[in-house]
């Protein structure tokens, strides 16, 4: 629990409508290019442990997928 109150102070209002707009629709997958500001926030995300990256499959346009994992699902209930 301690670990979730910790990353509370670090995480942007842009990130928590990421992660709001990742799980929109119960789809929990966002498409990110290699540049943006997107692509910068979800990264941060990713290393701070809220969410997963692969590649896009070819039909995507989209360089990488990011996912959120339990972590990420976690806190996203906590500051809804």
């Amino acid at each position: 629990m301690s670990n979730v109150i910790e990353r509370d102070l670090a995480v942007s209002p842009e990130q928590i409508a990421l992660m709001k707009h990742t799980m929109e629709n119960d789809r929990n997958w966002f498409g990110a290019g290699n540049t943006g500001e997107d692509y910068r926030n979800l990264e941060l995300l990713r290393l701070a442990g809220f969410m997963t990256r692969v590649k896009s499959p070819s039909w995507v346009i989209d360089d990488w997928v990011y996912s959120l994992n339990n972590n990420g699902k976690r806190y996203l209930k906590q500051v809804n």
